[in-house]
């Protein structure tokens, strides 16, 4: 099976994981909302900082074509963002959001696709208020 193949049943497999969570978690989250992204560069690493959900549960993993990083955030919702957010700053050329679901009848994942440059490297840092996806090249030093 070719790794994209193993991606997509990856994906396919989260979605079905987090929908068979029950109701007993349902009922304990409230589905959040991310109305602030902030995008910063430091030293060749490339910050995005979602505002707005509460210690989100998430999965992360890149895709090969076209090459990307796909965070999607359990029963989180995106609102009043510009889609696709323009960046292109050497590692990140565009960040659209979106979402996957109906949360009249069931949970929603929140998806964040970042649009890569380049081969990259990433880490998610989810906090208490906020997510923050660090994203640089591979072989950066």
């Amino acid at each position: 099976m070719r790794i994209s193949s193993w991606r997509g049943l990856a994906a396919t497999l989260t979605i079905a994981l987090l929908a068979s969570l029950g109701t007993a978690v349902a009922e304990e989250r409230i589905n959040d909302t991310i109305s602030d992204v902030e995008v910063r560069n430091s030293e060749g690493t490339t910050q995005i900082v979602l505002r707005g959900a509460q210690e989100p549960i998430y999965t992360a993993f890149m895709r090969e074509d076209p090459p990307g990083l796909v965070v999607e955030l359990y029963d989180v919702t995106f609102e009043g963002l510009v889609s696709p957010l323009e960046v292109r700053d050497g590692n990140v050329e565009a960040i659209a959001f979106g979402a996957v679901g109906d949360g009249e009848i069931g949970a929603v994942l929140g998806r964040m696709t970042v649009g890569l440059s380049q081969d990259s490297d990433y880490e998610v840092i989810p906090t208490r208020d906020e997510v923050v996806v660090k994203v640089w090249p591979r072989n950066f030093e």
